[in-house]
């Protein structure tokens, strides 16, 4: 047991918008409602949101363009 404890690591920061757009993340998202899809870029979110918005804050202001729905991500 010692090795598997010794192996977990303390959790970092959250993941900001600036951080994703610097790893070339890709990010897709989809409606729960009306399963429109789409591939939003990092880096033009972070220069609406800003570079040092987390991205966990972020997704909760995601709404579809096509029916209002809320929108998931993975």
């Amino acid at each position: 047991m010692q090795a598997v404890d010794a192996a977990i690591s303390e959790p970092g920061p959250p993941m900001t918008l600036g951080g994703a757009a610097a790893a070339q993340l890709r990010f897709i998202v989809w409606c729960k409602d009306c399963r429109h899809r789409v591939e939003p870029d990092p880096a033009e979110q972070t220069l609406r949101y800003g570079a040092r918005t987390a991205v966990l804050d972020w997704r909760e202001r995601l709404a579809c363009s096509r029916c209002g729905g809320p929108l998931t991500w993975w």
